[in-house]
């Protein structure tokens, strides 16, 4: 009688512990309780202590997956639920990613060559510059936000040339050139984004925007001609600006270092054709000369590759 009693026991416990919810932590802990309820960010579960019933709770950040036992829907019968596949579907607890990227840019098809070596050079300096970009987002679930972005690029070139007059003596006309141009981009963007491992710490990130572009340039340019007695010096500034519409698509690998913080590189593509400029012209005699929405012959192409360093803030 007293081993029938003992096995009725344990079938009862072992029942019983089949009947309870199960909690797996990140580092392979199993906790076996009831699960009350969960929230955006913690699963609230009860635990029996001798004769009372202890409330606890964990955050979501340190579940690897979870079972419950006393569920009715198809879904809700499943006997093991993915955290990650949780996460998708709720909004996460760090809803605001704030973005530095900085780094170098290129511009491959802004200038073609020209056969000539001075202009090439200033062309491919010109065409090469510093890129930095900020953006806001705010994420509707842990995979997917909506937000706006920002990039800046800035190139110039300064150099002098040389051309013979006479060579016989020899005598030149000495130019000096100093040319600036700036890019600014802004537009709305869709940023995706997945979290690559089990630990969360290393993710994938993706942006897609359309928005405005800017173009501006400043032109200034000195010429000493020599005569026969002496030196004149002429000189001109030339500003050019226009707008268009253009597209930017980036990807960045970034990894967590902190909760709030994470590092890591980016690379971006940014599509824009300007066909349109106002000109500015002045020249050292007081002559002055303005042009408005000027056709140009032939578009100014503006799209560029964009490659450097990125750190995001989770707020």
């Amino acid at each position: 009688m007293r081993k029938i009693f003992v096995c009725l026991l344990l079938s009862v416990f072992v029942f019983l512990l089949k009947a309870q919810d199960k909690i797996v932590t990140s580092k392979n802990d199993t906790i076996f309780c009831k699960i009350v309820t969960m929230s955006t960010t913690r699963i609230f579960y009860e635990q029996t202590e001798g004769s009372k019933i202890a409330g606890r709770s964990i955050a979501l950040d340190d579940v690897a997956s979870y079972s419950r036992q006393a569920e009715t829907t198809a879904k809700q019968s499943q006997h093991a639920y993915s955290v990650a596949t949780e996460r998708r579907q709720i909004v996460p607890e760090k809803r605001i990613i704030f973005e530095l990227s900085v780094g170098v840019s290129n511009m491959p098809w802004l200038l073609g060559s020209v056969g000539n070596s001075e202009m090439d050079e200033a062309f491919g300096q010109l065409k090469k510059g510093l890129a930095v970009g900020v953006s806001v987002h705010n994420l509707f679930t842990s995979a997917i936000g909506f937000g706006f972005q920002y990039s800046f690029f800035g190139s110039g070139y300064r150099g002098d040339s040389f051309q013979t007059i006479d060579p016989t003596y020899p005598i030149y006309m000495v130019g000096n050139i100093k040319t600036r141009q700036y890019v600014n981009y802004l537009g709305p963007s869709v940023l995706f984004q997945q979290f690559l491992g089990s630990n969360r710490k290393l993710k994938l990130s993706e942006t897609l925007s359309g928005g405005l572009l800017s173009y501006r340039n400043e032109e200034q340019f000195s010429m000493v001609v020599p005569s026969s007695s002496s030196y004149t010096t002429n000189a001109y500034n030339v500003l050019g600006n226009g707008l268009t519409i253009g597209g930017r698509f980036g990807c960045s690998v970034e990894y967590l270092v902190l909760p709030y913080l994470s590092v890591g590189v980016d690379g971006s593509f940014l599509y824009g054709q300007l066909s349109t400029m106002n000109l500015e012209y002045r020249d050292s005699g007081g002559n002055s000369e303005s042009l408005s929405n000027h056709k140009m012959d032939n578009s100014l192409n503006l799209s560029r590759f964009d490659y450097g360093l990125v750190l995001k803030f989770h707020l």
